[in-house]
């Protein structure tokens, strides 16, 4: 049990006197004593003498310390932190809750590092964690709340955040989720690193994001894919590319399936062109999976010709920053003809020729599995579902091959028994 008490000290003349501050007295588990400052104020002092008591019971007991008494340590000064810290009175399993949130976002962002993901993962990841965060002011762990989350979320669906031209964007739900995903896995982090003993965001769902996709993006038709390659080849220099070799890469992009960051990441060696084969290295790729995929002979003929006279370890292509791909084949699609935003409101852009790879692979009756396999998708039903385009033409085309419902006979049945 802790004593509170005021130090006599020397005061003028060498006369003895009470301190101004109240002293907190008490022993530690290993039987250390320890003397902490306290406030002029006697009840202020006193109820930090409360919770170094409660802090020595956890202690004794081996005991969690709860949401109440954690609440209660937040609010002290660091220079108390600091000495309940060196003396051992906070749990050090447990004093996490204790640091500000702003830290654990750093600590965080260094172990992504450490797991070995990828840049924009962390970058994006986050980003929107510190984003959700600071917009809602929370300081401490038990400041998160899952209903100021959720409020949060909505009000940008509805409202929108404002831009730095000073207008409003509504989130989109895709947006809305990637954002409750980020939060969602620092405090799942927060939890298995023992920093947090719950994690009150476990509840919080996503949304359906078919009932609000705000962009949806299509496959082109193998006339449209004809056009943009023949236009393209025959092209200017644009963006750094001759418009042979941006047709080379767009002409890859559709048969492999391969990402525009994957397409950047590939040098001469990533090639074998006797063996008609391209390999992804795992940290380039979205799965962080090494993967080899095929080419097709006439694909591998136009690579040896582009690569001729690049060494090992040189880029195989010139392609633009991210920021740029976009804009990149856009211009050759408005060369070639090809409508960027169809009748349905399905749009066009560097993305969609690996939706186009899928929706190809599919026409050519590939099995599922290999086509998923092809575009290294977890599951069969990201393949069929997501990465393919329905066209009409080809639906029209496969009732047309149905058989015919009208037979001819002498009785005139219809044959069907």
């Amino acid at each position: 049990m802790s004593g509170l008490y005021r130090r006599k000290v020397s005061g003028r003349g060498g006369k003895p006197k009470l301190a101004s501050t109240y002293t907190i007295e008490f022993r530690t588990a290993s039987g250390k004593l320890c003397r902490l400052a306290g406030f002029k104020d006697k009840r202020a002092s006193a109820e930090l003498q409360g919770t170094v008591d409660a802090l020595l019971a956890c202690r004794a007991s081996d005991a969690r310390p709860d949401a109440e008494l954690v609440r209660r340590v937040e609010r002290l000064p660091f220079r108390v932190l600091d000495r309940l810290r060196e003396w051992g009175v906070l749990d050090p399993r447990y004093s996490g809750a204790l640091k500000p949130l702003s830290t654990h976002l750093d600590e965080w962002e260094t172990s992504l590092r450490a797991s070995d993901r990828t840049e924009h993962h962390i970058s994006v990841s986050v980003g929107s964690a510190r984003d959700v965060i600071d917009a809602l002011g929370w300081t401490f762990w038990s400041d998160v709340d899952a209903t100021a989350v959720e409020n949060h979320l909505a009000k940008l669906r509805t409202e929108g955040r404002l831009l730095k031209n000073g207008t409003h964007r509504k989130l989109s739900a895709r947006r809305s989720n990637a954002m409750l995903q980020a939060v969602r896995q620092f405090a799942r982090w927060m939890v298995r690193e023992n920093r947090a003993a719950v994690n009150p965001l476990l509840m919080l769902s996503p949304l359906n994001v078919e009932t609000d996709r705000r962009k949806i993006r299509r496959a082109m038709t193998l006339d449209e894919l004809r056009r943009l390659l023949v236009a393209t080849e025959a092209g200017a220099e644009s963006f750094g590319l001759s418009g042979a070799e941006r047709g080379l890469v767009y002409r890859l992009a559709a048969e492999s399936g391969l990402r525009a960051s994957e397409l950047r990441s590939l040098t001469r060696s990533s090639f074998d062109l006797d063996g008609r084969t391209v390999d992804i290295e795992a940290k380039h790729a979205k799965n962080r999976r090494r993967d080899t995929l095929p080419l097709r002979a006439e694909t591998v003929e136009r690579l040896r010709t582009h690569l001729k006279r690049k060494v090992g370890g040189a880029p195989a292509f010139n392609m633009p920053d991210s920021t740029k791909t976009a804009a990149m084949i856009r211009a050759d699609l408005d060369a070639a003809g090809v409508a960027l935003i169809d009748d349905a409101g399905r749009v066009l852009d560097f993305h969609a020729l690996r939706n186009t790879c899928a929706t190809l692979l599919r026409d050519a009756n590939v099995p599922l599995t290999t086509a998923q396999a092809i575009m290294r998708h977890s599951t069969p039903m990201l393949t069929a579902k997501v990465y393919t385009t329905r066209f009409r033409e080809t639906e029209s085309a496969a009732v047309e091959r149905l058989p015919s419902f009208d037979t001819v006979g002498e009785s005139g049945s219809s044959g069907v028994g």
